[in-house]
């Protein structure tokens, strides 16, 4: 298709589309019209109008050539085109052509009408000026005659809603659309309620007093999205159109875009303009963070800033490098701390939003770039510097950005232009100007402001303000003279004909038959009795169905989304009928669309496709549009094109750095000399031509051409000659005929300054140009990706995408035909996002969501609903409780309401039942749900009277109170400590992001804590980022599987827990609870938990708002509210236990209680300072143990640490305190759960020292945790007793696999219990076997290890993999007994994973060195001048290696080498990351012997067993670095008589004696490891250095040509038996030898061989067979069936490999461990 469109708006094709339009149809009678239409224009038609061709960004441009040159000049060609089709049309439709016609119109002449009224309407759209012509507006009317008065007979089975709708978007470009026939009915509006209204003032020039500024206008496209300089500067009130539409400037649907965009933009940019409009105000104040000034915004200030470079990039466009003055938190600070600061700070993050402030008002909008970005195309800025004149400053800088990195209180950062515009650019050169005095400028950023958040949406309502083609628009605006007529809600377009029904089989329980028809009555009981919908989803989903806009509206708990998927799954069902092509999903949050579209996933909907790469969801990964299109082709002409646009944009690019070089340095000779030869030929010729003698001048400073004119000394013998010296400047226009040299000094300035002004001039418009030229180019360079993501989503069933990311791809997703949008918690989206997802396309839609629920966050208090002063503007009323509850008389739209919630005990939702949803019912399942375990009452109001701290605004977010923080956190404790909940089924809330950094900073010193990506942004956003609050203790924390949720109400909504804690916070003696007092908010916070919730706050403050009140009296009825919440023992339920204050809970706590009742003898313990004490304490105390309960906690309240003990290892518990006096009452550990490292260990009482007294007790730590509790603090033990009072489902725990015992059955004193981390539990002697413990140790009778076994296993052993729990395999890391295999295992793997990513990176450094000697060979050096060393005296190329490669690269010519230094150089890294002292197994030897030292033990023997180290790595690189001085040594010096100048005259002295002990060593170390191939490298690399020398000095050599011959010898006797499998290194030696024996000069190419060996080695990595080892220890594998089958040789060392009739050679071992590390690589084949 892309082909023929091409062809079509080629110069033949428009040709033929002329012979079409010049066919006299016109003058032919109706019938023939038809014909000549159904043979010729309508094939035509249907090719320009396909959907895909209309939709297809790369054929925007061709599309646009064919429809002008159909619209001919003024619609000459078009109008007599479809005038005479619309007169068929109509005579069709009148029945007054022969039936011959209608039969060329089959098989369904409502095509022909559409293909036509497509290209009509597609034609008007694409040529503006068709409005204006007369002759359109007929043949629009009479196309809507025939969509409307259409007969059955001949339209019959063809939908013509999608035709009146194209016609109605047309006629409202006329402004003729009240011809449109309508059903709507004219109702009067019901009686308003007597208001008083005020004048009020209009935008733009419809105000009284004229515009406000600039940016003030009537239209909004006019509109710029961020505030120019002079509305910053205004002073005057902005407009806000109010909520009620007949206050509004503009009538319906135009009216309802223009205020949401007012609104929107108000909210979002209104704080941002106020703040710097403040800044201007005061610009004197030197406080560097705003203080609640301006609210809404907060902001730092950078002072001092200074524009130091700027730059073009191509994928950031402008950016520039700025300095400012350190901010004060950072000026005083050391360089190290300032770098913590930033970091912490999270100030001037990158794509932060900042405004360049000058004193004089203008303002420059910036964006934060990340100088360690990628560029465009993937290159990083390390790889620019060779054409990038910024990147290598922005490098050198990188590693302390914003720190002092020049030694003066500066920091920088790199910006990039928000806009383009001239302004914008003006306002950045202007920083660069030297002729002018600079003003000071301000840095102002807005921290958590992202542009891409508001912008597109606010762009979005612009483009939809000059479309008009909102869906809906009778029921979204309805004028302003009628009431919303409800009868006009009907069923969407695509169900309304009348053969359509619904299959709704799909949701069937027996794959019953059930349909739905729009015009037929339905019975709901029949759905509800073969689905598993209740009655209120059944109601929903058969409105939802039936009603273009559906509203349903869901309780909490009610089944929103369950709801949501049953509707998504029958419109799939029924999908392909319709036509409705892939179904938007939207949500406001990324968190939501995730559950969503999983909960699509989990229901077996195939093709979901999701835009967006916020997702944090693993299921969704790979149906990421991005993954997808990754995958996907592009069509010949789409390459065609981009290649063409990616030459235009590189070509563009560099034209603009030109540009922008000569604005940074117009006073550079060359920049000048360039302008001159243009602008003004004459000088140009008078300075850089010929004298007034005609000879050439000669300057030996050309760089310094213009300087020296402009000096007096250089031409003063001209100007005493012409007498010119003296005089007065003249005026310009008076020296146009003087030559240059015959001006005086002052005239050449005034000269000079005017070419620099005009030259500035001309750059700036080529460089404003330039930029609208490349954004152009790369705009439809990007458009080309846009047609690979059409053709994707087309295909897609579902597609998921957020508001904001909607508003990014509308352009996109207005190009697919999607009839159907679904949105969930619609309530909770603000009404401009919702009103750009309404594509054009859409027909139905359909809104979830509960206006009773949070409504949409707004920035600005003062245009909230909430705020009685902002409820005339009500910005943060939805689109869903717009429609449900309109204001000002007009009818609300039907909607459902689901009714039985599933998530809540009856007691909790009784709360919001009793006062919000009266309708409300309850599951039965609800009724079922367990007690809490461990507190008494499930629902509880702690009420308390500790006052709040904070700031005295109630909206504020910096309200705390630290009573219920501690409270809290026992509260929390208490429950975990139940081993009921885990911490996941817990949530913490609270209101205000004050509490919520206070809650996250005490909770997370006990739990892992989990924070939405909302509330860490709305923290740091706030000032209260993660880094700075203190770091958890990580001995007591759980893993993040255990992660205890804390969150705000508002980023709570859609969320649950089976227990919440709630933390009101507001406390205080005027009783203002904030916004706590609406009751949406305090909806959501009551119908959050599932089997229990607690309040804790002040009811008396509370009481103030109405609903607060109505909850206490439900909570008084049921006595669920007081001073003391009671808990409960489960063991002892007569036991009253209360607690009001966090220490209650240690006093108080019911394992406490338990343990001290199990308690029943005395118990003596005595601790000691000495070294073999188990607690290290000042004196010895006497502490006796009572059953009887008291304070214990005022006697015991510090933890220890364990001292060292002379105990053994058996002995367990890190459970005790520091007595500080004699406790004569219960002194027992108050807190077990806190203070154990994990679960509680036991001790055997045979093990137990004399030092530790052991008693009976329970643990209700963990239910599994048994035994007797040791009471002292003692070593970590692993060993358990069975627990007395276990669980009969802990009793029949499998524990003995060996002998199929259970845990009951397991005799402890023979066979203890191991517990690994995990919570499971084996017996020693399983666990032992699981180990392999004998195997490593050696043994005694009771299995108790005595001594290591004197093993050394490679780390290629097979046996070496981490042994793991046989249960779940989880680690065994943890576990004392086992620490040293477990250790090892983990260092064996280390050095695996070393070996692999070594050869993965190896091998695409050797692959590269031929390609890089052919290139040498291949291009040899011509003549040149260039000089070698002309100030040296000699060249010398001796010493080290590094030193000779670093004469060549100062001797080099021009960038022969470049490429080659740079693959040395990245071969020299790579070496560096290989050598023996970078593996695993060194590493830990060093810091062992370190720490030894350091601690004064270093007696007794250690050593490390060479064997496990692995040198092959280190071999290769060594090799490979050779290889590449070889190749530049032999390359410099056969080059060297190519070079004609100075070096002629310097004499080259070179030394290669480092070079070839190099490779003595190196021979040694690979004979060490037996490794015959390295062996003979390092022979051949001698030789090599031996023949690049004789080339050098071919004289007195023959010591050494012996020499190098004689390691010849020795390479080649390596070999011996084994040619074959050395075969390349032997050419290679063969090639020296001939070198070296005729004297010729020596050119290194690596052999094809050499090629396949490393394409081999790469390919080795994704063999499909298995691996193995020579006897050396040398790797190789076997493909095919992965057993060797046929005898070879190593490559590296000789020795036998493989193997016959699969059986390995003798000494070769398989190596089964490396197989999957080397599978986990994925190395490019073409690499190799």
């Amino acid at each position: 298709m892309q082909a023929i469109i091409q062809s079509l708006a080629s110069e033949g094709g428009l040709a033929r589309i002329r012979e079409m339009v010049d066919l006299p149809i016109d003058d032919m009678s109706e019938a023939r019209v038809g014909a000549t239409y159904a043979s010729y224009i309508l094939p035509f038609f249907q090719t320009i109008t396909h959907p895909e061709v209309l939709a297809s960004a790369i054929l925007e441009r061709h599309l646009a050539t064919i429809y002008n040159y159909l619209y001919g000049p003024g619609g000459q060609r078009a109008s007599p085109l479809f005038e005479p089709l619309s007169r068929m049309f109509m005579s069709l439709t009148d029945g007054e052509i022969s039936d011959g016609v209608v039969e060329s119109l089959q098989p369904n002449p409502g095509l022909a009408l559409e293909c036509a009224v497509t290209a009509l309407v597609k034609l008007i759209d694409v040529n503006g000026s068709a409005s204006l012509v007369e002759a359109f507006g007929p043949i629009l009317e009479v196309f809507c005659v025939v969509t409307d008065d259409a007969r059955e007979s001949i339209w019959k089975d063809y939908h013509l809603a999608g035709i009146r709708k194209q016609l109605e978007r047309a006629q409202q470009r006329f402004g003729v659309g009240q011809g449109i026939p309508t059903t709507e009915r004219v109702q009067p509006r019901s009686a308003a309620l007597p208001s008083f209204e005020l004048n009020r003032d209009a935008p733009g020039w419809l105000s009284s007093n004229g515009a406000r500024h600039d940016n003030d206008s009537d239209d909004i496209r006019k509109i710029s999205i961020l505030p120019t300089s002079d509305e910053i500067r205004s002073q005057f009130e902005e407009y806000r159109p109010l909520a009620d539409p007949t206050q509004l400037h503009l009538p319906g649907i135009e009216g309802l875009l223009d205020r949401h965009f007012r609104l929107l933009r108000e909210d979002t940019i209104g704080p941002l303009r106020d703040a710097i409009r403040h800044e201007l105000d005061t610009s004197t104040r030197s406080g560097e963070v705003s203080k609640a000034v301006i609210k809404g915004a907060r902001t730092h200030y950078y002072r001092n800033l200074e524009f130091s470079d700027i730059d073009f990039d191509q994928t950031r466009s402008l950016r520039a490098l700025v300095f400012f003055d350190q901010p004060a938190p950072s000026s005083k600070r050391t360089q190290k701390e300032r770098s913590e600061w930033w970091r912490a700070s999270k100030r001037l993050q990158p794509e932060s939003l900042v405004c360049v402030l000058t004193p004089s008002g203008s303002a420059l909008f910036c964006i934060v770039v990340d100088p360690a970005e990628p560029a465009y195309g993937g290159t990083k800025f390390s790889e620019q510097k060779a054409t990038d004149p910024i990147a290598e400053t922005l490098e050198q800088r990188a590693a302390n950005y914003r720190k002092d990195s020049d030694g003066t209180n500066r920091a920088h950062v790199v910006l990039r232009l928000v806009d383009h515009s001239e302004e914008n650019i003006d306002h950045v050169l202007g920083h660069f100007r030297t002729d002018e005095a600079v003003e000071s400028s301000t840095l102002i950023e807005f921290p958590g402001v992202l542009l891409p958040a508001f912008q597109p949406t606010l762009e979005a309502l612009q483009m939809m303000f000059t479309s008009l083609d909102l869906p809906f628009q009778h029921l979204l605006a309805p004028p302003l003279q009628q009431i919303r007529d409800t009868s006009l809600h009907v069923p969407p377009n695509y169900a309304t004909d009348r053969t359509f029904r619904f299959d709704m089989g799909c949701l069937t329980m027996d794959n019953d038959q059930v349909t739905l028809s729009t015009r037929d009555v339905f019975d709901l009981d029949d759905l509800q009795q073969h689905t598993t919908l209740d009655d209120a989803q059944a109601s929903a989903v058969f409105n939802a169905l039936t009603h273009d806009i559906a509203l349903i509206q869901g309780p909490p708990g009610t089944g929103k989304s369950f709801t949501g998927v049953a509707l998504i799954r029958i419109l799939l069902a029924n999908a392909k009928k319709a036509k409705l092509g892939p179904i938007i999903a939207v949500c406001y949050t990324n968190h939501a669309l995730d559950q969503l579209l999983e909960h699509l996933v989990d229901s077996g909907i195939q093709q979901i496709v999701r835009i967006g790469s916020r997702s944090k969801s693993q299921v969704l990964e790979p149906l990421n549009l991005r993954v997808i299109t990754a995958s996907m082709d592009m069509t010949k002409l789409e390459k065609e094109r981009r290649y063409e646009l990616n030459q235009q944009l590189q070509s563009e690019a560099d034209n603009i750095r030109e540009i922008l070089d000569g604005l940074l340095r117009p006073g550079s000779d060359s920049n000048l000399e360039k302008y001159l030869e243009v602008h003004s030929p004459d000088r140009h010729s008078e300075l850089f031509g010929t004298d007034d003698d005609g000879f050439q001048r000669v300057n030996y400073r050309k760089d310094n051409i213009i300087k020296t004119w402009l000096s007096e000394s250089r031409f003063r013998r001209h100007e005493q000659a012409s007498g010119v010296s003296h005089m007065p400047a003249r005026a310009l226009e008076a020296l146009e005929t003087v030559h240059v040299f015959h001006m005086n000094r002052r005239e050449r300035q005034k000269l000079y300054n005017c070419w620099l002004a005009d030259m500035r001039q001309i750059l700036r418009d080529r460089l404003v140009s330039s930029l609208a030229t490349y954004q152009k180019a790369k705009d439809e360079y990007d458009h080309i990706k846009d047609d690979l993501k059409l053709r994707c989503l087309n295909q897609a069933n579902i597609i998921g995408i957020t508001t904001s990311g909607l508003a990014r791809n509308l352009t996109l997703l207005r190009k697919l035909r999607s009839k159907v949008l679904i949105c969930e918690e619609a309530g909770e989206v603000l009404e401009a996002h919702l009103l750009t997802a309404l594509l054009p396309s859409i027909e139905h839609a359909i809104l979830i969501g509960d206006h009773l629920q949070l409504r949409p966050q707004v920035n600005n208090f003062d245009l909230s609903r909430e705020n009685p002063a902002g409820k005339k503007y009500s910005l943060d009323v939805s689109l869903f409780e717009r429609l449900v509850e309109p204001e000002g008389g007009v009818s609300g739209l039907p909607f459902s309401t689901l009714e039985i919630q599933r998530r809540m005990h009856p007691s909790i939702s009784s709360l919001v039942r009793r006062t919000i949803y009266p309708t409300l019912q309850d599951f039965p399942t609800v009724q079922t749900y367990p007690p809490v375990s461990g507190v008494k009452p499930r629902l509880f109001w702690l009420d308390h009277r500790q006052p709040e701290s904070g700031a005295e605004d109630s909206n504020s977010t910096s309200h705390t109170n630290d009573f219920e923080v501690e409270m809290v956190a026992s509260v929390v404790s208490h429950l975990v400590r139940q081993s009921v909940y885990d911490s996941t089924d817990i949530a913490v809330l609270t209101p205000y992001l004050g509490q919520l950094f206070k809650l996250r900073r005490n909770l997370s010193k006990r739990f892992e804590i989990v924070v939405s990506d909302r509330d860490a942004k709305d923290l740091e956003d706030a000032g209260l980022p993660d880094e700075l609050a203190p770091q958890p203790v990580h001995t007591s924390r759980s893993t993040l599987l255990d992660a205890l949720r804390i969150a705000t109400i508002d980023n709570f909504q859609g969320e649950e827990a089976k227990v919440v804690i709630i933390s009101l916070c507001r406390s205080n003696p005027q009783n203002a609870c904030g916004f706590l007092r609406t009751p949406n908010r305090i909806n959501v916070l009551l119908s959050r938990a599932k089997h229990g919730m607690y309040i804790i706050g002040n009811a008396l403050t509370a009481s103030s708002a109405p609903m607060w009140r109505q909850v206490i009296e439900i909570l008084e009825e049921g006595q669920n509210i007081g001073p003391e919440l009671e808990l409960d023992c489960p063991r002892h339920p007569d036991v009253r236990m209360s607690v009001s204050k966090p220490d209650d809970f240690l006093r108080l706590a019911p394992e406490v209680f338990a343990a001290l009742q199990f308690a029943t003898q005395f118990f003596h313990v005595r601790t000691c300072a000495k070294e073999s004490a188990l607690i290290a304490t000042s004196a010895e105390k006497m502490v006796w143990f009572r059953p009887i309960m008291d304070n214990v906690y005022q006697f015991a309240v510090e933890i220890t640490r364990p001292a060292p003990i002379a105990a053994k290892i058996y002995v367990t518990g890190r459970i005790a305190h520091r007595v500080k006096l004699d406790a004569r009452s219960g002194a027992f550990t108050p807190n077990v759960r806190n203070f154990a490292a994990s679960h509680v260990r036991r001790v055997r009482r045979r093990y137990a020292p004399r030092d530790v007294n052991t008693g009976l007790v329970v643990c209700h730590v963990r239910h599994h945790a048994t035994g007797f509790l040791a009471v002292s603090a003692v070593r970590n033990c692993w060993i358990a007793l069975i627990n007395v009072c276990a669980t009969n489902e802990i009793l029949d725990t499998d524990v003995d696999f060996i002998m199929g015992q259970t845990y009951k059955e397991i005799d402890l004193d023979e066979d203890p219990i191991i517990f690994p981390p995990c919570g499971h539990f084996i017996t020693r002697s399983n666990m032992d076997g699981q180990m392999e413990m004998a195997e490593h140790y050696e043994l005694d009778a009771d299995d108790i290890p005595i001594a290591l076994k004197a093993t050394s296993v490679t780390p290629s052993g097979h046996d070496q993999v981490t042994k793991t729990c046989p249960k779940c395999r989880g680690s065994l890391r943890s576990i004392s007994r086992y620490g040293n295999i477990v250790r090892k295992a983990l260092l064996n793997e280390s050095t695996r994973k070393f070996i692999v990513w070594a050869n993965h990176d190896y091998v695409p450094l050797a692959s590269r060195l031929p390609t890089e000697q052919e290139k040498l060979v291949e291009n040899p050096m011509r003549e040149t001048r260039t000089a070698l060393g002309t100030k040296a005296e000699s060249l010398v190329l001796a010493g080290s290696r590094n030193n000779q490669i670093r004469e060549i690269i100062r001797a080099k010519n021009s960038n022969r080498y470049r490429t080659m230094i740079n693959l040395r150089r990245a071969v020299a890294d790579h070496l560096a990351k290989v050598r023996v002292e970078e593996q695993p197994f060194r590493r830990v030897f060093d810091m062992v012997q370190t720490a030894r030292r350091v601690h004064g033990r270093g007696r007794g023997k250690f050593e490390l067993d060479e064997n496990v180290l692995h040198m092959t790595s280190e071999l290769r690189a060594t090799a490979l670095l050779l290889r590449c001085d070889i190749t530049l040594l032999s390359d410099f010096v056969k080059q060297r008589p190519m070079f004609i100048g100075g070096e002629m005259q310097v004499p080259l002295t070179i030394g290669l004696n480092e070079n070839r002990r190099d490779c003595l060593d190196f021979i040694q170390v690979a004979e060490k490891v037996s490794d015959k191939l390295r062996q003979m490298e390092g022979h051949f690399f001698f030789a090599s250095f031996a023949a690049i020398e004789q080339m050098a000095r071919p004289a007195g050599a023959t010591e050494l040509r012996e020499a190098a011959l004689e390691h010849v010898r020795l390479a080649e006797a390596i070999s011996e038996g084994h040619s074959e499998t050395f075969r390349s290194i032997l050419n290679e030696l063969q090639d020296v030898s001939l070198a070296i024996k005729e004297g010729v000069f020596y050119t290194p190419v690596q052999s094809e061989e050499w090629a396949s060996v490393v394409a081999a080695m790469s390919r080795e990595f994704v063999t499909t067979g298995h691996w193995y080892r020579c006897e050396n220890g040398h790797p190789f594998t076997v493909g095919e069936c992965g057993m060797p089958m046929e005898l070879a040789r190593c490559p590296e060392c000789g020795a036998p490999v493989g193997g016959q009739s699969h059986q390995a050679a003798e000494g070769v071992q398989q190596v089964t461990d490396l197989e999957q590390q080397f599978a986990e690589i994925a190395i490019d084949r073409d690499r190799g």
